[in-house]
């Protein structure tokens, strides 16, 4: 901003000038001290532009270096907040992919057949079998009996066989879907679930679990099944339903 009393003075030292010029082309004479006044008027205007321009430009100095300096705080404030929001970008592409991966069906892997055997079971004595026989007294009778001389002559009796693979072990997974089928609301995997409620009833939960539960207090396939064509009147040609009936069916094997 322009002094006001040097721009005043500036302007008071160039009306004077003006009127020494005029009063000498008025005159018509052109004395040594006229033009002296004039020179010292004129030196007077340059010095004071000069100091008023030094000042000016002093001020834009000052002004231009508060301005970089703030233009500098303001780049600091804007990559601390850019830093700031490529962190929280990083946070909420990591939230999506958990919320992506909660959204995927979890597909159970095939259950494995594991064998059980029976560890605790006592084998029988060899020579004898599991079960007594009857011993008749024909029976009794055709036994040798051996003298008192000669010891006994006893063949060597083979260990008894031990369990076949089919009788002496057991499959974990018959033994859990047999546990499952009881309760028919347990009869379906993670897979069936989604699948039923999606095919079946609309991506309806709350009525799947009903008729899943209806269906579980009925004790009969033949009620089973009228509840399906009357009540749910489903197309049993439908891959869904006919898989759906499949598993209901297990449950009366």
């Amino acid at each position: 901003m322009i002094n006001g009393t040097q721009f005043s003075n500036l302007l008071s030292e160039i009306s004077q000038l003006k009127e020494q010029v005029e009063e000498i082309l008025k005159n018509g004479n052109i004395s040594i001290p006229a033009i002296n006044r004039g020179m010292e008027s004129a030196l007077s205007i340059v010095e004071t532009f000069k100091s008023l321009q030094a000042e000016q430009i002093d001020r834009l100095s000052h002004s231009i270096a508060d301005q970089q300096i703030e233009l500098t705080q303001l780049n600091r404030i804007y990559e601390k907040y850019q830093h700031s929001i490529e962190e929280q970008k990083k946070k909420m592409e990591e939230l999506l992919e958990q919320m992506q991966n909660l959204r995927q069906p979890i597909i159970p892997e095939s259950p494995q057949t594991i064998l059980i055997k029976e560890e605790n079971r006592e084998e029988p004595c060899a020579g004898f079998s599991e079960k007594p026989r009857d011993i008749s007294e024909e029976t009794v009778q055709s036994l040798p009996i051996p003298s008192a001389e000669e010891p006994e002559e006893r063949e060597p009796v083979a260990p008894a066989a031990s369990a076949t693979h089919e009788q002496g072990t057991y499959l974990l997974s018959d033994l859990l879907e047999k546990k499952n089928l009881s309760d028919f609301r347990k009869a379906f995997s993670l897979n069936d679930r989604f699948r039923f409620k999606r095919e079946l009833f609309g991506n309806n939960e709350d009525a799947m679990n009903t008729v899943i539960s209806e269906l579980n207090d009925i004790r009969t396939y033949e009620e089973s099944m009228n509840y399906i064509e009357n009540k749910l009147q489903w197309d049993k040609e439908q891959e869904a339903v006919s898989d759906f009936i499949k598993l209901l069916e297990k449950r009366f094997l």
